[in-house]
């Protein structure tokens, strides 16, 4: 047995790895196996780590906030098509798309784009704190599966609003 482990020098950690693996279905590869080389500082690190370890076709649920208001129909018109875009202006202009390697550098190449974040879930716009089609959309409107990340958010969310039905209480 080795010693050698992947996740010494990953810019994850070893169980944030597995819940994006999850996260993207097990498409993503381990530390050191990065199948693209995709960077730029708009990117988080969460972000880059998932696009570089899925496979180059695979379209990763991305949140893109953007600096001026008219970057999320530049980017609905650069990309559109299969990446169904979503875009809103309230409360920060922002688009949400499952971009492919070369869609999300295209993208970043945008003056406005501002920062990139992976965003699995069913409400496009949860990272921003922004629930227009509710905290949790009925499935016909939503964009993927409710993730767990998602449903800890949503959750406290809704003990905000309703505090005298709703207590959270997280362990672990």
């Amino acid at each position: 047995m080795s010693n050698d482990d992947r996740f010494d020098d990953a810019s994850i950690s070893r169980r944030r790895f597995f819940q994006l693996s999850a996260a993207t279905g097990a498409a993503l590869t381990l530390p050191g196996n990065a199948v693209a080389d995709a960077k730029t500082e708009a990117f988080t690190a969460e972000y880059q780590y998932v696009l570089n370890h899925t496979p180059e076709a695979h379209a990763v649920p991305t949140l893109v906030r953007f600096d001026d208001p008219s970057g999320p129909t530049t980017m609905e018109g650069l990309v559109g098509g299969d990446a169904d875009v979503r875009t809103t202006t309230e409360p920060e202009p922002a688009a949400y798309g499952k971009l492919t390697t070369t869609e999300a550098q295209a993208v970043a190449d945008l003056p406005s784009a501002s920062e990139f974040q992976f965003s699995p879930g069913s409400n496009p716009f949860w990272r921003i704190d922004y629930y227009p089609l509710g905290v949790f959309p009925e499935p016909r409107r939503a964009v993927d599966y409710t993730g767990f990340e998602q449903l800890k958010d949503g959750l406290r969310v809704l003990e905000d609003r309703y505090p005298d039905r709703i207590r959270v209480k997280n362990v672990g």
